[in-house]
């Protein structure tokens, strides 16, 4: 999952949590995750395990310096007003996602 989360910011632009959430369910299944997975809610936060998964990689990236958080966004989703941080790939994330 960080690979494909350095893969989507390889191209050096801000990406909010939200997009990262969205192509990462996309490739889902390539990332060998399940329809289980996708939408089995966690009772602790009512996030399923896939994106409970998308947000532990997120933060293990911000920990190791291969992306930092440059901003926030708000957005609507559901009908529910949500926040969620913006990345960008550090020179860290590049050099990492380069040796794969």
């Amino acid at each position: 999952m960080i690979d494909r989360i350095l893969a989507i910011e390889a191209d050096g632009a801000d990406h909010p949590g939200v997009e990262i959430d969205r192509q990462l369910a996309v490739a889902a299944r390539e990332l060998g995750y399940t329809d289980a997975d996708l939408s089995t809610s966690v009772a602790k936060n009512g996030r399923t395990a896939f994106a409970n998964e998308g947000d532990w990689a997120k933060a293990t990236m911000t920990e190791e310096g291969w992306h930092v958080i440059v901003g926030t966004l708000a957005y609507v989703e559901r009908g529910v007003r949500r926040e969620c941080n913006i990345y960008r790939i550090t020179p860290n994330g590049e050099a990492r996602r380069r040796r794969g």
